[in-house]
Parts: C-alpha cells; structure tokens; sequence
C-alpha cells in the first residue's frame, strides 16, 4: 500500500470516529503570515537559485555565481545585476556575487599527492547563502520549513506573488514561463497543491479555519493560500476571477501591490520608485510603479514619504466592490500595500460589515523605526493600529534591518537585530494589537541582521561568545524559514519579557479566531446547500462531478457562491492525497492523468445555492461589431430553467457606458433570444427569463460599425 493511501485510510479512521473539532484546545504556536514557498516559479522561473523540494544537495547544491554566464538572479543589462542587490557593487548575491557561491558542493574531491583539497569534498557549505541578505538563493527548502514546524510554527500563509516588471527585466533566454501576473498566480497554486500532496504526512493546505485546526491536531503544518500581484485581474469580470481563485483554494488576495491599478492606490515605496526610475531611463519601457502621485493635505505635489505627502489615490469603484465580494465570502482582508487613503476606505467597508477584521500581513510599526528615510506610506501609524485593532485584526510583523528606537526594557545594542525586532514587538503588542511574523522570505527583501557581529554589536558578539557560541541565527540572521524558531529563542536571550513571547507563541490561535469571525460576518455563509450530488464513479479519465451538469438536471443552482467538496467516504479534498480541482463555478475534478499512482477517488460536491440575486461585471471596448454580431466581448452564465438575468450598460448597479452600446443573449442552443440597442439613450439594457436550464451568452458590442466601450454588470435571481 503506498502512503498516499495510508494517508486516506488514517484521515477516513479520524472523520469516522469524530477525530478532529472545532472545539478542541486552543492552538498552541505560531504563524507567519506572509512568505514565499512557490517563488521559484516566478519571476519567469529564472530568478532564484535552489528549490523547495528534493534531497539538500540537490535542491540548495553550489550556484554556479553567473560566471561567465548567468543561470539566475540575472538582469537583461549585465550590470544591473551587480547593484539589484542594494549592497553594493560584487556586495549582493545578485549578478556574480563573488565570494558567496555556497550551498551544497556537490563536487568531487580534488587531491594533491593523495591528499583532499579542503573544501572540494561533497558537503554542506551554507555560510554566504542564504545569510540575511539574500535576495535570489531558496529560503524555503522543505527541510528547512520541516525545521520550522518541529519548532513552533503551525500556520503559514502562502502567499503567491509575482512581478511583471522584475519578470520582463530577466534574460529571456534564461525564462521557463511567461511573465503574465495571472498565469503566474495559476501555476505557483498548482505548484503549491502538488508539493502538499507529495508531502501530505507533515503538511497540507487548509480552505477553512476548521480544516486548519483539524490538520494541526493530525501533527501537521497548515498553510493557507493567497495571492499578491501588482497587476491583479488586469481586465474582465474580476468577481469571476476572485471566484476562480477562491475555488483554487485561496482564501485572500492583496488588492494592490507595488503600483496603483484599477482597484486602488498602493503605499509607495521611494526606494522602489527611485529604481523603477532607473529602469525606465535605462530600458526605455514604463513600469508603473513611479506613476503614483503623492499630495499633501493642501493638494500640492510632492516627495512620497508616508507622512504628510500621500498618495492620492483611495479605492476605486471596482476596488469596493472587490473587497465586498471578499467579505461576503468570508476571504481574509489583507490591507497590506494600501496607500493610506486606500487603508481607510477598507476599514469603512469593515465598519460597515460589522467591524470585519483587517489583517495587515506584513508590516512595520512608523512609531518605533528611526529615520524618516527609512519609513513609508507602508508602515504603519497610530491611527491605523487603531483601525486594526477596532476590527479584531492582526498584524504579521516582518521581520526587517530596519533601525528601530528604543522603546521597551530590551536594550536595543544591535540595530538591524534581534534587539531591533524587540522593539517593535513589545510596541504593537502594547498598542493593543494581536501580532505574528509576517517574515516575506523569497520576498526579494532583507531580513534580520545577525548579532554575532564584533564591529557594529560587539557587546553582543561578546556576550554570546561568553554563553557558548553562535547559533545559526545569531552568525546568519534570518537567512532561512528553519530559523523562525531560533527569533523565537533569540527573543528571549537578549531579555525580553516572557508576556510578550507568549503571546507570539499563541499567534496561531490567534489568527484562527480572525479567520473564524471573518467566515461568521461573511454573507456567503447565508445560502442553502445542495443535497451531496456525485454524478461518476471513478474510473476512466477520472472522477468528474461538473456544475453544468448538475444545473441541467435541476440538481443545482447556477450560480453557487460556494462549494464543498469529499470522498464518498467522507474525507475532505484537501486531506486525500490527491491532486483535485474544487471549484464553485465548474464542479469537483480529478484527472488520472495527474495522480502519481494513475488512480483517483469517488468523489461527492455539494454547492451553497444563494439566498439573493448575484451580481457580475465585464468591461469592453470594441469597434465595427455589426451591431454586436462580430468582434464582441463575450461573458457565459450559467442560468436555470425559470431564472432571470437583467443586464446593461445602463439602469444595473454598476454599469457605465460611452457612445452607442449594443447588447445580445444567446440561449444553449445558440440561438439569440434576447437584444438591447437602445434603453437609456445611446446606451443598452435587458431582462430575460430562462426557459431552459443551460450555458447563455451575453454579448457586448456597439451600433452598426461604431466605436463604443462600457462596463456591462449583471443580475441574476
């Protein structure tokens, strides 16, 4: 019997006999909210050294240093490579990065008169990589990440990231996959689900607090999925696309990252900006991440600094109806990367919701980090703390160099440090806040700096010597997940307070309890289930229970705004080992032909049938359609039989048009069954009941061979 099947009959054992509940003891340990375990997959999958799985002298073995070519951490300008780092030329571990191409030698020795050379022998050889400062060598092997979970950590929030512009800027010859923001956020998912189900003994990925309380009394790590890119459903029906995510697994999505776009302003980050500058006078292409427009309370432009000169830029519509839509389906509301005015249009849509909690993934404390230089609309003031703390939320406090000033009973004899780290925490936590690591590995970013370091923390670099020596923490910093535990242990070395260490080590529970109010105030959770509905028994392709099918057959509702889906026996999908597509708007799918063993499970679904009418956007701008007969945008729902669908650039919620809009229904059969020219004006809408349950297509053009362009929205009851 293989183990993925041991796996299921021990999960089918603990679901039979009661095994796991809601109600069990609180979790005791603690989650990072914000790291990168999918990142060799991004940046066109030709930026890090080193990967997540396999045996350590394979994954994190000796980089070659991009010498005389360049295999990773490598830009289209060669020299651009060696500053990327921020440490100087030759000073990073970017382009060349002489001196620091470590990891695993895997060589075979090499003697002189019989005797080994040192340091050409197979062995582990970790002390330039990763350190503190990488920025391009793996952080998040699994040997390592096992090392964090044997000490403490029992959730992480996985966050799925990319970067269009770090993307482009890479050597095309040295790209595996395209640099699409969207593409890269499906395959780092799928990438995610695959190192689960190859790990499924000590680790799985967890769609509901339930699940991830039920995982960590199996023993095992909880991860949760959730996305941050800077262009984020760049165009289309973005709720369609939200719900494609939340059917992939994910359970938040940052509205902003590194530039504005069509939801809102993000936080600018100067440093950021400054290199974008560069880049653009080198490359002679547009990044987008200096567009931002920073205005002081009088209107005037200025210098972005995070204090007087804010972006100007809140939510936008779309941007509020996002985040509506996250809330009515209990998602997990990060806040990070929102410029302030955007930050506070999100806590009035919390208000409004009744108080729903704001998590703040990654984040600095503005009161407690020296320098304004060093500080931006990203970290976090007062008024803020505040807002979090008004909602019940949480903060995931990254774990930077940064400067900090000396706030608790913690000497601060290491800037950068441990001591640092200190005072930031004890701050947030007195402020009222419930704090975890929001440590951004594979986050192309800094850590924490090592205290083993005679020239600038020698009182440090003493006292340790005298307790025995270094640990891998304090000679290293923060160079690897594995070393979570060690902050941990480091925190309490340099002397601070155990109320404070406690409560790190309870952030686990703590985020649980967020994430268990935000699935209680979500009004996804105010439907009806469907009966358990499985349609094939496995064999075959696979096992296939398809929501269209179920809508023919009066099974289902068309328009589920959730979906549960299980063995026949009962165990959940994330539990059974298997690679399964669980996915509100298409059904439950698993495909032999991505199972290891070419087997596949019977499967049951049952979907969360609206007790309202559900809503829909699509945008479109289109020339010469013929009346919307060629070259239209297309959008396909579901309806059954009896259902009406309004829809429009005019007279629906959200809707808006320019020049003369043309819209057309096409029934199952591809028929046309109804059209709108003109209702408001130049501009369109419709109603229409369905006779027959089945796939309709709702069609967007303009009059005769007109220009024309619109947002069309959509009601279905």
């Amino acid at each position: 019997m293989n183990s993925r099947h041991t796996l299921f009959l021990f999960t089918l054992v603990a679901v039979v006999c009661g095994g796991t509940s809601a109600n069990a003891q609180p979790v005791q340990g603690f989650v990072d909210l914000h790291s990168h375990l999918t990142a060799e997959h991004s940046f066109g999958g030709s930026w890090f050294s080193g990967t997540v799985e396999g045996p350590m002298d394979v994954a994190v073995q000796r980089c070659d240093g991009n010498f005389p070519g360049g295999s990773h951490a490598a830009t289209r300008i060669p020299i651009a490579s060696e500053l990327v780092s921020g440490h100087g030329l030759f000073g990073g571990d970017t382009g060349w990065h002489l001196g620091r191409r470590r990891g695993y030698d895997r060589r075979q020795c090499r003697y002189v008169f019989g005797i080994p050379v040192p340091g050409t022998c197979p062995r582990p050889h970790f002390e330039d990589w990763p350190m503190w400062d990488a920025i391009a060598h793996q952080q998040m092997w699994y040997g390592w990440l096992q090392q964090a979970y044997q000490g403490g950590l029992r959730v992480m929030v996985v966050s799925v990231a990319e970067s269009n512009f770090l993307c482009n800027n890479t050597p095309i010859g040295n790209r595996r996959y395209d640099c699409d923001e969207m593409n890269s956020v499906r395959r780092q998912v799928n990438a995610a689900q695959g190192f689960v189900s190859r790990n499924s003994g000590w680790v799985g990925i967890a769609t509901t607090p339930a699940q991830a309380r039920a995982l960590i009394q199996q023993g095992k790590l909880a991860l949760v999925l959730a996305v941050e890119v800077t262009q984020l459903f760049p165009s289309g029906d973005f709720i369609a696309q939200l719900d494609e995510l939340r059917g992939m697994g994910v359970r938040s999505v940052q509205v902003v990252h590194h530039s504005d776009n069509r939801f809102g302003g993000a936080a600018p980050i100067p440093k950021l900006m400054s290199g974008a500058n560069k880049v653009e006078f080198i490359m002679g292409e547009s990044t987008r991440i200096n567009d931002i427009v920073c205005r002081d309370g009088w209107g005037s432009t200025g210098k972005c600094n995070g204090d007087n000169f804010l972006n100007e830029r809140g939510l936008s519509a779309e941007g509020q109806t996002l985040v509506r839509a996250m809330m009515e389906r209990g998602m997990l509301v990060d806040v990070a990367h929102l410029s302030r005015k955007s930050f506070a249009n999100v806590y009035q849509l919390a208000q409004q919701r009744g108080n729903y909690p704001l998590l703040y993934s990654h984040a600095h404390m503005w009161n407690t980090i020296s320098g304004s230089e060093d500080r931006h609309e990203k970290f976090i003031r007062q008024d803020e703390i505040q807002m979090i703390t008004n909602t019940g939320g949480m903060v995931g406090l990254r774990t930077g160099p940064e400067d900090a000033i000396q706030y608790g009973s913690v000497g601060n004899s290491c800037q950068g440090s441990t001591t640092a780290f200190a005072q930031s925490l004890m701050y947030a936590i007195d402020n009222g806040l419930k704090v975890g690591f929001g440590a951004d590995l594979n986050g192309f970013t800094d850590q924490l700096r090592p205290r083993y370091n005679s020239k600038d923390c020698y009182s440090d670099y003493v006292r340790i010597n005298n307790a025995g020596g270094p640990t891998e923490l304090q000679k290293k910093g923060l160079a690897h997940v594995g070393l979570l535990p060690q902050l941990i242990s480091d925190l309490q070395a340099v002397g601070t307070p155990a109320p404070y260490v406690d409560h790190l080590n309870q952030s686990a529970e703590n985020f649980l309890r967020l994430w268990e109010r935000s699935v209680s105030l979500g009004s996804s959770q105010s439907g009806t289930w469907t009966a358990w509905l499985n349609r094939d028994a496995a064999g075959g392709s696979g096992d296939w229970e398809t929501l269209n099918e179920f809508v023919i057959a009066g099974q289902a509702c068309s328009n589920p705004i959730g979906i549960e889906c299980q063995t026949t026996s009962g165990v959940n999908w994330t539990q059974s080992g298997e690679v399964y597509t669980c996915d509100a708007a298409g059904g439950g799918v698993c495909r032999v032909a991505d199972q290891p063993d070419g087997v596949c499970f019977d499967y049951r679904v049952r979907f969360l049938c609206p007790s309202g009418p559900v809503h829909g956007t699509f945008s479109y701008s289109a020339t010469n359609t013929n009346s919307a007969q060629q070259n239209t945008a297309n959008k396909n729902v579901l309806l059954s039989a009896g259902q009406s669908i309004q829809l429009g650039t005019c007279s629906v919620s959200g809707s808006s048009g320019s020049g003369d809009t043309y819209l057309r229904l096409y029934g199952p059969a591809g028929t046309q069954v109804a059209y709108s020219d003109d209702s408001c004006g130049l501009l369109s809408s419709l109603s229409y009941t369905a006779s027959q349950a089945g796939t309709y297509q709702l069609r967007a053009g303009c009059y005769s061979s007109g220009s024309c362009s619109g947002t069309v929205a959509y009601t279905i009851q």
